[in-house]
């Protein structure tokens, strides 16, 4: 637009020093159009090299042909190429005037050369910036929003899981005798494989640590793991001593008012089935995973790092919670580490054995048992109070060893457990109606093994 609206200027009568000023406008004008174009416009780098390239050069055709114009309608002869480049002809003796005259134009160009370098420079620079901070954003947004994800979940106090671990002592004198647990382990793996922000811990928990922490973290998931008697769970007093509260205290502080989201309750403790039929009975929109015979510590750890593993899967992937696939999984894994489903109590000696005082780890079952206890699922079912359990080979079926069994996992049973958990992933059919499990209406009975 300023070359055009030069054209039309008439500078017929321009002194040199006219034509220079002239020159000069049209070179800052050049700079102020590169700058917008370079600095001001939202352009890639290809764009605005582009952009400042087609300004350049025509200005680079119009200020020469205006000057060449000039050059000609001044009476100073036929134009030539400053003599700044080539130097004036052969015994031609310029004036002062001309001889500045044709030197401004070259300036003026050499100016616009190196102006087009700086803005390219900046702009580089700039396409640089905005990347590194487009990349910044970026990777602030993503981390402002998980934190805002977590304190969201912290203000509305849900957690997936809410783990009760509870490993009391009995005094010197009482007949009672417990052995302590290796909960320090579980407590290790649980963290391990759920996300701190789903996970609520009650370590050394009473009967009144429950309705607190369930009115305050509203769980999916509540985990109970310690020892039981008698159908009542044991949980610990203030000094450390056994508390064994009835088993309605426990249910009642479960009631839906309380807790809308828990959906499982997992009793990781021996002989807990009574309780956990009376928690379906009483609640069948729950499920519970519990024990029907005694365990060995190390058993009902292996099943419940399982359990654990699969849960903070599904939490990480961000679906919804399978209790029955987390199930069979517990089952596999406590397979995979030589574990074996059965009722320890129908190996063991009778009182006044003499194994009692001198045991025979090696070659005497009754020392040693080959199983490790039985670990159902319970469901309400048609109004009925259903058990999930893998239909195992019988014993009947193996030949009877006189010696522990090797800890590998049985191919039968492995190849069963990992066609289940193929389905359920899957979603195939309706839940706890697959091969390989079957659903009893009666409660377990706590002294007799579930199919081996």
């Amino acid at each position: 637009s300023v070359l055009s609206a030069d054209a039309v200027e008439p500078d017929g009568a321009w002194e040199a020093c006219d034509k220079d000023a002239n020159s000069v406008w049209q070179l800052l004008w050049l700079i102020a159009a590169m700058a917008c174009s370079a600095l001001f416009f939202a352009l890639d780098l290809p764009h605005v090299c582009a952009c400042l390239a087609l300004q350049l050069a025509t200005y680079l055709a119009g200020s020469l042909a205006l000057q060449a114009r000039w050059w000609r309608r001044a009476g100073r002869g036929e134009w030539r190429l400053p003599s700044l480049v080539l130097g004036p002809p052969a015994g031609l003796q310029l004036g002062r005037d001309e001889d500045a005259s044709s030197r401004m134009v070259v300036d003026c160009i050499l100016s616009a050369g190196l102006a087009l370098l700086l803005l390219l420079c900046a702009a580089r620079m700039r396409d640089q910036h905005e990347r590194q901070c487009f990349i910044n954003s970026y990777v602030l947004h993503a981390r402002v929003s998980k934190q805002h994800t977590r304190i969201g979940m912290l203000q509305r106090k849900h957690a997936e899981l809410l783990a009760l671990f509870s490993n009391p002592r009995v005094p010197d004198s009482s007949p009672l005798v417990l052995r302590p647990l290796h909960l320090g382990q579980e407590l290790k793996f649980l963290m391990r494989a759920l996300p701190h922000e789903h996970l609520a811990l009650e370590p050394a928990a009473s009967i009144g640590d429950l309705a607190p922490a369930v009115l305050a973290h509203n769980p999916r998931i509540i985990l109970f793991s310690g020892h039981s008697f008698m159908g009542s769970l044991a949980f610990e007093l203030d000094d450390g001593r056994i508390d064994l509260p009835p088993a309605a205290a426990f249910i009642s502080q479960l009631s839906r008012e309380a807790a809308p989201r828990l959906q499982c309750v997992f009793l990781n403790g021996c002989h807990t089935a009574a309780l956990g039929h009376k928690l379906v009975e009483e609640m069948p929109w729950l499920c519970v995973i519990c024990w029907c015979s005694i365990t060995e510590d190390a058993a009902a750890r292996a099943f419940a790092t399982g359990f654990y593993d699969a849960v903070g899967d599904f939490i990480f992937n961000e679906e919804q919670i399978r209790i029955e696939l987390a199930y069979w999984l517990g089952l596999k894994r406590m397979y995979d580490q030589g574990f074996r489903l059965g009722d320890p109590a129908t190996y063991l000696h009778p009182p006044g054995h003499p194994h009692h005082s001198a045991p025979v780890f090696r070659g005497c079952d009754g020392c040693c048992p080959p199983v490790h206890g039985n670990v159902v699922l319970l469901a309400s079912f048609e109004k009925r109070v259903c058990v999930l359990r893998p239909s195992l080979p019988s014993q009947a079926d193996e030949p009877r060893r006189s010696t522990p069994p090797v800890r590998s996992t049985p191919p039968r049973l492995h190849a069963r457990l990992a066609a289940h958990a193929r389905r359920l992933s899957l979603g195939a059919g309706p839940a706890g109606h697959r091969e390989g499990g079957q659903r009893d209406s009666a409660p377990p009975s706590p002294s007799a093994p579930l199919d081996g």
